[in-house]
């Protein structure tokens, strides 16, 4: 028997609230996709190009002359991701468009059903973390503007959903294609001696090299670096990461591409130590905190924030306490405040503020982590040890 509406639980009542604003949400993102000219981020140029046996990469550096790129679809991501996108590049921009977002859409989807099993939620907290990610405005301008992120969240996810030591790592160098989400993730399961892992995770972009070099030829070697070459000349400061904000601070002292990624790849470093020195953390809490430190560390726009959903679900589950509610806030603050940085305009000042004060968000909802961890479910407990055995 159904229950009346005077049975529903409180965590209903949210829910329900929450859905007016979550399809206005998902409906701006849709007409920013249709409206023409919003669709800016898909990486549909890297992968047009290379269907048609053109590096995009040296077309990126040598500023485009024959204007194959489009928007600001500059070519920065790993061989890879173009080839897993060559089915794309085979359609014309416009007719491609339609077919990425509905594959963001399923991203979404099942990321959050992952999400579910990782840190075992029920369906009524299932059904929250998916509209407050749907609410918020990095996932509008993900899904707006056609980026990769929430296939990277996707992949993200699937790394530590996935209980085989051979899926996990396809899963991790698959990954690697937007690469400032790979330093944190790489070096904690290097210190936690996950070297068989590693060891697969390097076939995806070592594979998607050698796919690309067979279809654009030229220099291997050059074609291997060209992706970080434009980075270089392409790639923003972000929203609130410690490389942005020793760039907005120390403008004069620090190069946007040299001792900023030097001090990124240091602190990443320490702080993937200091974790993998924690015996007892969890999967969950270990898949939280390496999400949030890694867009802690280095450069991403507000639509790679999307990954805030990790540590979301980790505060979800199970009953509330002080320093999930902390968490929350901070994410909420993240994920809703941006939006009201254009009322300040994008002066020098208000850049390097929103900058500082997302930093230290993401530095306190990474400390606050630090008191979530639980017993794993039997299920994962079991799925884990298999997976550390193998290793």
């Amino acid at each position: 028997m159904k229950k009346n509406t005077a049975e529903l639980s409180p965590s209903h009542w949210i829910n329900l609230a929450l859905v007016p604003p979550a399809a206005v949400s998902f409906y701006g993102a849709l007409r920013n996709v249709f409206r023409g000219g919003h669709f800016q981020d898909f990486q549909w140029s890297g992968a047009h190009l290379a269907f048609r046996h053109i590096d995009p990469y040296h077309q990126a550096l040598i500023h485009d002359p024959n204007h194959y790129i489009l928007l600001t679809q500059a070519p920065n991501y790993l061989h890879e991701l173009y080839l897993l996108l060559l089915p794309f590049g085979a359609l014309s921009f416009h007719a491609a468009e339609p077919y990425w977002t509905l594959m963001n859409c399923l991203f979404t989807a099942i990321s959050v059903l992952m999400l579910r099993q990782i840190y075992n939620l029920d369906r009524s907290r299932t059904i929250l973390i998916a509209l407050l990610l749907l609410i918020s405005t990095p996932f509008r301008i993900a899904l707006g503007a056609g980026t990769e992120a929430l296939l990277e969240l996707l992949l993200f996810c699937l790394v530590f959903h996935c209980a085989s030591l051979v899926g996990s790592g396809i899963a991790t160098g698959l990954s690697y294609f937007k690469y400032s989400f790979s330093p944190v993730l790489f070096l904690y399961f290097f210190f936690t001696k996950r070297y068989k892992l590693l060891a697969i995770s390097l076939l995806p972009p070592l594979l998607g090299l050698l796919l690309m070099w067979l279809l654009v030829h030229g220099n291997l070697f050059t074609l291997a670096i060209e992706p970080f070459l434009v980075s270089r000349i392409s790639v923003a400061p972000g929203l609130g990461d410690l490389m942005t904000v020793l760039h907005y601070i120390f403008d004069k002292t620090f190069s946007k591409t040299g001792d900023l990624a030097y001090a990124a790849i240091a602190t990443s470093a320490g702080y993937a130590f200091y974790l993998s020195r924690h015996r007892e953390l969890s999967p969950q809490r270990a898949a939280a905190a390496i999400a949030v430190a890694s867009l802690m560390f280095f450069t991403h726009l507000t639509h790679d924030y999307v990954l805030l959903v990790i540590p979301l679900a980790a505060c979800v589950a199970g009953p509330l306490s002080r320093a999930k509610v902390l968490v929350l806030s901070a994410i909420g603050i993240i994920w809703y405040g941006v939006k009201i940085v254009p009322m300040f305009g994008y002066s020098y000042a208000v850049l390097t503020t929103t900058s500082i004060i997302v930093f230290s968000l993401l530095a306190a909802v990474l400390v606050l982590l630090g008191q979530l961890d639980a017993p794993l479910p039997a299920r994962e407990m079991q799925l884990s040890a298999e997976t550390a055995a193998t290793q």
